[in-house]
């Protein structure tokens, strides 16, 4: 069975039928069909619901969420994780040279990949790949972005 942790990104484009991502998010269904496991991590369900609630969207985005994804939550074991994989990164930018909305950025980013880490699923399924391609050499879980999958 692949367990696949679907980052706030894919679910996002999911959720708004975006075209330019259909195929891939089609593909993902179909490629992890049979014996699949989908899970968001509770930072993507809190990322999600904070985007939604300005448009009124809330109560419908947690209904799609719990219609297609499991929760995981983000355990002491998570945070653990998301500490060593943000040390990571910073160590490749020794001279600390980010501003504070990139720093947060990094640290949502490690909160999901530690999530996938820590529950030790086999895929984090992302839009996103660049923001976690500083961490994929430092996980289990392999990055899967909905272009690079093939039928």
């Amino acid at each position: 069975m692949t367990r696949v942790l679907w980052d706030t990104s894919v679910v996002l484009h999911w959720l708004r039928d975006e075209p330019n991502f259909r195929p891939g998010i089609e593909k993902a269904l179909s490629r992890f069909g049979e014996g699949r496991s989908f899970y968001v991590s509770t930072v993507t369900t809190l990322e999600l619901l904070v985007w939604a609630a300005p448009e009124g969207r809330a109560e419908s985005t947690y209904a799609f969420i719990a219609e297609h994804f499991a929760p995981l939550d983000f355990t002491q074991a998570c945070a653990v994780e998301t500490a060593r994989l943000v040390a990571v990164a910073r160590a490749r930018n020794p001279d600390g040279d980010v501003d504070a909305h990139d720093a947060l950025r990094c640290h949502r980013d490690a909160s999901i990949i530690a999530t996938a880490s820590s529950h030790q699923l086999d895929v984090l399924f992302t839009a996103a790949e660049d923001a976690f391609a500083p961490f994929a050499s430092h996980v289990s879980c392999r990055i899967v972005a909905p272009a690079s999958i093939r039928s």
